[in-house]
């Protein structure tokens, strides 16, 4: 019987170096997961928040008080849903977006604005300093009814309510692509 050969130092080596290289890519696939699915999740919510908000939209039009929409701007949008999203921490006043835990939904009670932390903010360009956000916002649908190209809040007819990004975002791709920008 043949006593059984063990492994040589360099075969040891070579194994170790196969095992890192396989770690090392699955490291970086499960990142590329976890921002992709950060981003859904986070398109995914603000979508239902338009969904609910076109709901009451169209409530108020078949009731006939579309002017009632006046009231929304600078109220949460949270509060249309039926059901809270489980990364929601609810209304707060004037927060540090840095003292925010990163991956949560709340609504700044002190700007009237819905903000979502980025919890994989190098992937997310934002014009905001500090912590990566996304930040939301009411918005009136006015019609000009009085001809003269503005559309201040007052004077001209309310044809709906939306829910926009206060400023642009874009979602950058882990693999280097861009991914399509909001606004």
């Amino acid at each position: 019987m043949g006593r059984g050969r063990g492994f040589t130092l360099l075969e040891l080596v070579v194994v170790i170096g196969i095992v890192a290289i396989l770690a090392l890519h699955l490291n970086r696939s499960l990142q590329l997961l976890q921002v992709d699915a950060e981003r859904a999740a986070a398109e995914h919510v603000i979508g239902v928040v338009r969904s609910a908000v076109a709901l009451e939209v169209a409530h108020r039009l078949l009731a006939g008080d579309v002017e009632g929409l006046r009231v929304f701007p600078g109220t949460n949008p949270m509060e249309r849903l039926a059901e809270m999203p489980g990364n929601y921490l609810g209304e707060l006043d004037a927060p540090d977006p840095a003292a925010v835990d990163a991956g949560h939904w709340y609504f700044d009670r002190s700007q009237g604005l819905l903000v979502y932390r980025v919890r994989h903010g190098r992937f997310v360009e934002t014009p905001l300093p500090g912590p990566p956000r996304l930040r939301f916002k009411y918005r009136l649908l006015l019609a000009d009814s009085n001809a003269d190209g503005s559309l201040p809040s007052h004077g001209n007819e309310v044809r709906g309510l939306t829910v926009t990004a206060v400023e642009p975002y874009r979602w950058v791709d882990p693999r280097g692509a861009k991914k399509d920008e909001r606004s």
